[in-house]
This record gives C-alpha cells, structure tokens and sequence, in this order.
C-alpha cells in the first residue's frame, strides 16, 4: 500500500474535519430551531429584606428660628410631606427648632436678665414657623416626633442660673399641638432606628466627634441626628448581610449663621427615608433648592 505524503494525508484530515463539522452545523441548526430544548434554571435573588409593612421616615433637621430670618422653606417641607406621605409614615424634626439668641450660653446671668425682653420674639418666631408646616400637614394621620435640642435647652440652663423666672419663662410658651415631644438628649427608637438631636460620650457628656462613621461605630445601631451642619452619610455592611446606617444632618434653614464664616457653606434640606425596617432603608435626599423650585 503506498504510503500518503505528508500533503496528502494533510488533505485527508481535513476532508474528513470538514465532514465532521458539517455533521456540527446540522446539530446546531436543529439545536438553534428552539423547538423543545429545556428551560434555563432560575437563579433565586440572595438579597432580599424581610416582607412586611415599610413606613418613610421624614426628617427636618435643625431649623435654628428666630426673629427676622425667612421660613418659607417650611411651607416647602410641609408640601413635599403632605405629597408623599401614607397614613402611618413617620415624621421626625430633629431639634433646634427655637434658636433663643436671647439665651445665648455664652452671655453672663446678669447680660441673660437684660435680654429676656427678647425671649417672647424668639418664642413667637418659632411658634409662627411651626404653624407654617402644619398647616400643610393638617388632616394627614401620620406620627410627628419633634426633638428638644441644646438651643431649647438653653430655657432650661436660664432657669437654673436664674431660678426666680420659674413660671415666667416656660417649655409650654414653644406651641407644638400634635407633636410628641421629646426631651433634649433623650434617644427615640423608630423602626429600629435611633433618633436624637446628638449622640454623646457617657463620660464627658460631649457629642461624639469625628466622621460619622466614627459616631456609627460608637453608637453601635443605626442611627440619625441633627447638630452639626452639613450632611453626612455612613455605612457598616454586616457580616450577617445587614446594614448599620448613620446620617448627621443639621441644617433645614436658608439664612447663614455668622459663626461658620465664609467657608462655612454646607447643605441644607431635609430627608426622605423609605423601606425603613430594623434601622436599614433607602436614602432620598430633598435639599432646600429643589424645594424652592418645586413648591416656593
């Protein structure tokens, strides 16, 4: 038998591949006619937060009202709530509704006397403030939490400098018909989630500083607080698969506070917090120039 060069037996082989992938396509072709091949395997979703009822979280924080300064914006705040709010959402002010310049801490007992004149316009602002937000909340049936901040709570330093103004000057003089008020400092769990005006060392007293993750990691829950302007968001993922989550949020006002000088600019707005369960949830953020544009 003789024997095939190497060119012919190169040639064989690839007669007989090009018989072989011929057989291939006929296959393919049957295959790719989707005639009764089987059905993929569904991958089930890994992710997903327990099923029940999820309520928005609604947050003011600090409005810092006095006299003279604009508070529309609280018309604007109201709107938005009123629009998407459902029976049974939460709504919580974080504090320092009520500036009180007139109770300044840093002013002496004696200077404290002299300005009280200017206590009944600091109360009177704040009141007429508030009445702008529910008044557009009127008739909507969900809770409102309205926190007592370390500018209400300079009332209560005055009266323990100046304790013969007990019953002149009074917490019942701040009108919040409709609120649950809570007491400076004091902690409020909602779903799951801590609220406080801030959150504070046990041993000094002071707020915890730092980033806020730093805070997260103090506190050791979820949390939100107002206090210290700006906005700042945080996050510890959990080897569980859940989430701690941490907001500071402090300012919800339009006018600019001399102190922060001229690069004190920060955000300003209010907060929308959906899917609320076990302190996780979904983030919308409401800055005061997209209310100004929607509603002013």
């Amino acid at each position: 038998m003789k024997r095939p060069t190497p060119l012919e037996w190169v040639e064989d082989q690839h007669r007989d591949l090009a018989g072989e992938n011929e057989l291939l396509r006929v296959e393919l072709r049957k295959a790719l006619a989707l005639g009764n091949e089987p059905r993929p395997r569904r991958i089930p979703a890994t992710y997903q937060r327990k099923k029940g009822t999820f309520r928005k979280h609604f947050v003011i924080p600090d409005t810092q009202v006095r006299e003279g300064v604009p508070t529309d914006h609280m018309t604007w705040i109201g709107k938005y709530v009123a629009e998407k709010a459902s029976p049974g959402d939460v709504l919580v002010h974080l504090g320092d509704h009520w500036d009180f310049p007139s109770l300044s801490s840093h002013d002496s007992p004696v200077k404290k006397a002299v300005e009280l004149r200017q206590w009944k316009k600091d109360v009177d602002s704040g009141n007429a403030a508030l009445a702008l937000l529910d008044k557009e909340l009127a008739g909507l049936k969900i809770e409102k939490h309205l926190l007592r901040g370390n500018h209400e709570h300079r009332l209560q330093r005055t009266l323990d400098d100046l304790p013969w103004l007990e019953g002149v000057l009074t917490f019942d003089a701040l009108l919040s018909p409709g609120w649950h008020v809570h007491p400076f400092k004091e902690v409020v769990e909602i779903d799951g989630l801590l609220y406080s005006h801030y959150f504070y060392n046990p041993r000094t007293g002071y707020p915890w500083g730092g980033q806020v993750s730093t805070i997260l990691k103090n506190v050791g829950r979820s949390f939100v607080q107002g206090h210290r302007q700006g906005l700042e968001v945080g996050l510890h993922q959990l080897p569980t698969g859940g989430r701690r989550r941490g907001i500071v949020a402090g300012s919800a006002y339009q006018h600019s506070e001399d102190y922060l000088g001229p690069q004190g600019d920060h955000w300003r707005g209010m907060l929308m917090l959906t899917e609320v369960q076990d302190g996780d949830f979904d983030l919308v953020e409401c800055s005061l120039d997209y209310l100004r544009r929607k509603y002013g």
